[in-house]
């Protein structure tokens, strides 16, 4: 089930969406303290409870589904930190 191939496989470090030039969408620069709060908010809504919808590529998902969703969603977007020289 591709489900729980995304949900329990490896992410590819910086995989990139196709066809787009910039490979994701909704980009948006924030200064940290800005990013760190929506980040906070996030979680703390992840937290309370799954989502009201259906997920729109998986269908239906538990609780503990959508959380670890998130979590390698988040998995893949750190992929792209880069050390500097």
């Amino acid at each position: 089930m591709i489900k729980n191939r995304f949900l329990k496989g490896q992410s590819r470090a910086g995989m990139r969406i196709s066809r787009l030039s910039s490979g994701t969408l909704r980009t948006k620069l924030l200064m940290n303290a800005e990013g760190l709060n929506g980040l906070s908010k996030a979680i703390s809504r992840l937290k309370a409870g799954s989502p009201l919808l259906k997920n729109h590529v998986f269908g239906p998902m538990t609780h503990d589904e959508s959380k670890l969703l998130h979590i390698r969603h988040a998995d893949l977007h750190l992929s792209f930190f880069q050390e500097r020289p």
